[in-house]
């Protein structure tokens, strides 16, 4: 009964979402393009600081 009652109180939620997306589409495009960018620039930052830390092979050989 618990998840039950999980979703019962996400739906108004989801509706909610659902009004805001229509409303303030381009809002919400934005902040999802804002997400991808942040996500990609991050994982681009996460990869050159593993590149720095290990050196690459045939440096150290």
């Amino acid at each position: 009964t618990g998840t039950l009652v999980y979703h019962v109180g996400l739906l108004p939620m989801i509706g909610l979402m659902d009004v805001l997306a229509s409303r303030y589409h381009l809002l919400f495009m934005n902040l999802y393009v804002m997400v991808q960018v942040v996500a990609v620039v991050r994982y681009l930052c996460m990869a050159r600081c593993c590149q720095l830390a290990t050196p690459a092979p045939g440096t150290h050989g």
